[in-house]
């Protein structure tokens, strides 16, 4: 029963945002800013992930891959859940899970998938990680606030490379970390 309360009594925002402007979190949430892409010549899908705390310091990052995955949407997702997996790995309790695709943090938001069964999935998947956690929103961004994520993303498309830095980021993006913190 406690546990049924636990997970059930969590509160789980959606918001919609309208920015070019990252913007840090308030208190102790840590906010992990996820994205994804495909290049259709290579049929590879690459995922980048950074997560900060409300000063803008960045606590790790990621960049993924993923073979033969063409759907935008199944690739967002992928990439939700990588987010989720690795906020849950580093012991991070309060997140905000950012990212530029609409459709899916809307049906994360909303517990709900469309009609396409391998996007519910990972709906549920992402949820499931999530809901290990004290307290988790999600919340849409324009992919100029989310620069950080996708240029994490195009490394990985574009190096076929995966690789993880925990308390940090690859040297190629302090640039755009510094704007999204500053501008």
């Amino acid at each position: 029963m406690e546990e049924y309360k636990r997970v059930h009594e969590r509160q789980v925002i959606a918001k919609v945002l309208r920015t070019g402007k990252w913007q840090a979190p308030q208190g102790n949430e840590v906010e992990i800013n996820f994205d994804g892409a495909s290049n259709r010549e290579r049929t590879i899908a690459g995922i980048g992930v950074i997560a900060r705390h409300n000063k803008g310091e960045v606590l790790g990052s990621l960049c993924s891959t993923a073979a033969r995955i063409r759907d935008p949407e199944i690739i967002e997702g992928l990439a939700a859940v990588k987010a989720a997996e690795y906020a849950r790995m580093l012991g991070f309790r309060r997140v905000i899970l950012e990212g530029d695709a609409l459709g899916f943090i809307t049906q994360l938001a909303q517990d709900q998938g469309n009609n396409l069964f391998a996007v519910w999935n990972l709906v549920t998947d992402t949820r499931k990680m999530l809901n290990h956690m004290a307290g988790w929103s999600c919340s849409h961004f324009d992919r100029e606030a989310n620069g950080a994520a996708h240029k994490l993303e195009r490394m990985a498309v574009d190096n076929l490379e995966s690789s993880t830095w925990n308390g940090g980021y690859p040297d190629h993006i302090p640039d755009i970390v510094f704007h999204e913190n500053h501008f």
